[in-house]
């Protein structure tokens, strides 16, 4: 079933549309319509390539018919267009046929309409089939052309009856070395093209005999005088009527030569064959059934008949003159046969019994079922082989099981030939990672100037004494080692012999005593100063506790005049600081610290900045540098301000003149948060830096310091579970950095309620007990401005003595260090007498006692001197 036309209509009648479709149903065309009536849809519908005719009306409203009949052939030249018209004269449509129009048609006629479809088109499958046939004609002769012009081989048409040549191509033209106008009209002898007449006497005979030509030889003359070979193939056809010969020459000049060389490399290879120094066979394999394999010589060079001492063996089996060869040596008899067989050549070495010598074998396949072997005679060189392995095998076990480092290296470029494993692990390398190398490639002089050292004297002495080196061992790790070096010569090479003695144990073992002695001799500094510090402290807290407590009461009592306020506030904060450098005085003797709380330590540096900038006169720019979002550390914010205020005094001393001091925060390596304080200042030699934690270690003027500052920071550090260190340099300024392990994350640090709000509690009848004037004549008048009845007395008998007597107070304030019966044993009578009477201990230095009194007592609780008239507020509000 052959699909439908698809017929384009140009109508703008309706009823003459049906009738032609009509018309074309009952003369069964089966066909698909689409009408237009005007130039925008016609032209929409002739984008559409799969017209197979148009019908068209001769008169459509606002259409003219020669236009859509140019329309059409200009879009589709070969789509069948009938015109379908009511009347149209004779001349018309022959005008219009001409114009292109394939037929047509009256409407009084429809009967005509399917005849003159199917007859267009017809009409033009044939004109489109026989442009097609014309086209690929043309194709066919401009391909034929361009292989005449483009051929690489010279091509020649000539007529038969003259000799003459008609056509040539630019190959043909090369070869004549001429121009086209003097070759065309011109014979191959008038051209000189045969060096020999008769090759083209013979040439034409065979041609008029078998009307064709293959591979014939001829010689030509180039103008130079030089001569060249040439191939030509030929046939005669017929053109037109007339005989030709077409003719195709290629240049075989270089085939020739080739031809010449090979003769002259057979005759060489004839000479060589005969006077090589290796012994050559071509053999022949033979196998028959039941026997083993065996091979017939098929040559041998004189050489062969001399090493194997079989003289000329051409034309003999190998079962003759080798007849225990299979026996004796299998493993060459399969190996040959394998190279027959398979074509795959082979190459070894081995020892033939029946000749009784080693040899080196070479073999290859010239032809399938045959074999080219080529022997030479290695007996002496496997002799000096064998007594050459014997010695490396002892050398290298000696080598590898030395336990001192070994290293092979050139002399040229220091390239390493070989190492043994003690020298591997000494450096953390495998022996691939360094062959090739040399040391200072692979990084491993930590002193690079000690390398040189080796250098020089190696070039004077050509050799190197026992010398201390430092060794890169590992990606981070460095190795002592004592490095000594021998210039050998090996194999006609200078071989530098290198011996490395890890001294890196033993070192690291005398540096660490070294360094536990100095840590140990520190320790006992602080602990010394410690005890110092505790012993003063009592006295000096004393001292501080009356000035707080004056300052105190005066600060609550004229709170209302400013004058009197602000200088109190001052001297409140002196005598803190005072407190807090007694403090931090005792920390020498402690290993822990006394009131640890979660703390920011951008806010403590922030505190002391602003203290800072009131202070320094501007003289010395403060810089702040503080990472956001650390993590909290655990401290006693009040040491490590104190331990800060030291550095930054320190590093204010260090710039007399002025310059730059910098507080930086940031994260640490390990979990850590760290505090950085640098200067611009003179900064400090290696060996002042080394001794600067020592306690009452100073460089300043008598009276400028106490040498105190830094042992401090070391001890409120160490307190900490942190480090210190000391970066300087003369010139340089310096650069300290504290580091506090970080507080894991956990609930923020409650927020103290404010000491002005702190609840009081009740009134209290108070028993203060302490052996120091100063506390006694203060201390009462701070209790009793506070609204508490106060009995003082000097000591823990006099207490004793009178709670016996019958006082009954609420509550006693017990000074823990006085002399005599001090205020754990005071305390220890006292709870005989009084079970449940509260007791609030003062002391300015926490040691191991106040944690036994906690562990063995009931409501007892802590107050640490000295304390203001605040902190004595709201401690008493929290025991009542």
């Amino acid at each position: 079933m052959t699909d439908p036309l698809r017929l384009l209509v140009i109508e703008d009648s309706e009823a003459d549309f049906l009738l032609v479709q009509r018309s074309l149903k009952q003369h069964e065309v089966e066909a698909l319509f689409h009408r237009v009536q005007s130039y925008a849809e016609l032209s929409r519908a002739l984008e559409d390539r799969g017209w197979d005719a148009i019908l068209s009306d001769y008169n459509v409203p606002g259409m003219d018919f020669r236009t859509i009949l140019g329309l059409i052939r200009n879009e589709a030249p070969d789509l069948p267009v009938l015109l379908v018209s009511g009347s149209i004269g004779e001349e018309e449509a022959i005008e219009l046929l001409h114009r292109g129009l394939s037929d047509y048609v009256l409407k009084d006629r429809p009967t005509r309409l399917a005849g003159a479809l199917r007859h267009s088109l017809e009409t033009a499958r044939v004109r489109k089939a026989q442009r097609s046939a014309e086209a690929a004609l043309q194709e066919s002769e401009a391909r034929f052309a361009t292989i005449f012009r483009s051929s690489p081989l010279a091509i020649g048409l000539s007529r038969m009856a003259d000799g003459k040549l008609a056509e040539v191509n630019e190959a043909f033209l090369e070869i004549v070395g001429r121009p086209r106008e003097a070759v065309i009209g011109q014979t191959t002898v008038g051209l000189g093209l045969f060096e020999h007449p008769e090759d083209r006497a013979r040439m034409i005979q065979r041609v008029q005999r078998d009307g064709r030509i293959q591979n014939f030889q001829f010689q030509n003359r180039k103008p130079d005088g030089s001569l060249r070979d040439f191939l030509l193939s030929g046939e005669r056809i017929q053109l037109g009527g007339e005989l030709y010969m077409l003719g195709m020459v290629s240049d075989i000049t270089p085939l020739k030569a080739t031809e010449r060389a090979l003769q002259a490399s057979e005759l060489r290879y004839r000479r060589l064959f005969e006077g090589m120094s290796e012994a050559f066979a071509h053999c022949r394999l033979i196998l028959e059934e039941g026997r083993a394999p065996d091979w017939e010589y098929l040559a041998v060079n004189p050489t062969y008949g001399r090493i194997t001492g079989l003289g000329d063996v051409t034309g003999r089996r190998m079962s003759e003159v080798l007849p225990s060869l299979p026996t004796d040596a299998p493993d060459v008899v399969a190996s040959l046969r394998r190279v027959a067989e398979s074509g795959l050549p082979t190459k070894f070495e081995t020892f033939v019994p029946p000749l009784g010598r080693w040899l080196s074998v070479s073999a290859y396949c010239p032809v399938t079922g045959e074999f080219v072997v080529m022997l030479e005679d290695i007996s002496d060189r496997k002799l000096a082989e064998q007594a050459l392995q014997a010695s490396e095998a002892r050398f290298l076990a000696v080598f590898k099981a030395s336990p001192v480092g070994i290293m092979l290296s050139n002399l040229a470029d220091g390239g390493i030939i070989d190492a043994n494993p003690a020298f591997l692990g000494l450096i953390g390398r495998s022996l691939e990672e360094v062959l090739g190398r040399s040391t200072l490639e692979l990084g491993l002089w930590v002193r690079p100037e000690q390398r040189q050292d080796t250098l020089r004297l190696i070039r004077e002495t050509g050799r190197v004494p026992a010398m201390d080196v430092e060794l890169q061992s590992g990606s981070v790790d460095t190795a002592s080692v004592i490095w000594s070096t021998e210039l050998v010569q090996l194999g006609g090479e200078s071989i530098l012999v290198n011996l490395v003695q890890d001294q890196t144990a033993r070192r690291r073992a005398e540096e660490e005593h070294r360094r536990l002695e100095a840590e140990v001799a520190h320790a006992q500094k602080l602990e010394s100063l410690g005890a110092l510090a505790g012993g003063i402290s009592h006295d000096m807290n004393n001292v501080l506790a009356a000035i707080m407590a004056l300052g105190s009461m005066l600060r609550e009592t004229h709170q209302e005049v400013p004058g009197i306020a602000k200088a109190m506030d001052t001297l409140l904060h002196a005598a803190g600081r005072g407190r807090d450098l007694v403090k931090g005085l005792t920390n020498f003797a402690r290993k822990d610290i006394l009131e640890p709380q979660p703390m920011d330590l951008n806010e403590v540096v922030r505190k002391d900045a602003a203290l800072l900038h009131r202070t320094t006169l501007q003289k010395v720019a403060v810089e702040l540098a503080l990472a956001e979002g650390l993590p909290n550390v655990m401290g006693d914010p009040s040491a490590i301000s104190n331990a800060l205020m030291n550095l930054c005094v320190n590093a204010l001393d260090a710039m007399p003149g002025g310059g730059r001091l910098t507080l930086a925060t940031r994260r640490g390596p390990g979990g850590t948060v760290e505090l950085l304080v640098e200067d611009t200042g003179e900064g400090m030699p290696p060996e002042v830096a080394q001794r600067a934690m020592e306690p009452f270690f100073t460089t300043k003027p008598i009276g400028k310091g106490t040498g105190l500052g830094l042992a401090l920071v070391y001890g409120v550090m160490k307190s900490h579970g942190g480090r210190v260190e000391i970066r300087s340099a003369p010139g340089e300024g310096t650069g300290i950095t504290l580091s506090f392990p970080e507080l894991s994350e956990g609930p923020p640090p409650a927020i103290e309620e404010e000491p002005s709000r702190a609840r009081t509690g009740r009134r209290f009848r108070i028993l203060l007990v302490d052996d120091d004037d100063l506390i006694r004549n203060t201390v009462p008048e701070m209790l009793e401005s506070l609204g508490h009845e106060v009995a003082a007395v000097m000591g823990g008998l006099p207490a004793l003595q009178l709670l016996q007597s019958g006082y009954e107070p609420d509550l006693v304030i017990l000074d823990l260090s006085m002399p005599g019966m001090d205020g754990e044993e005071t305390l220890e009578r006292l709870r005989l007498l009084k079970p449940d009477l509260p007791v609030l201990l003062a002391t300015g230095y926490r040691d191991e006692r106040s944690g036994r009194i906690f562990d063995q007592f009931e409501r007892v609780d802590l107050i640490m001197k000295p304390f203001s008239l605040m902190d004595l507020r709201v401690k008493l509000g929290q025991m009542g």
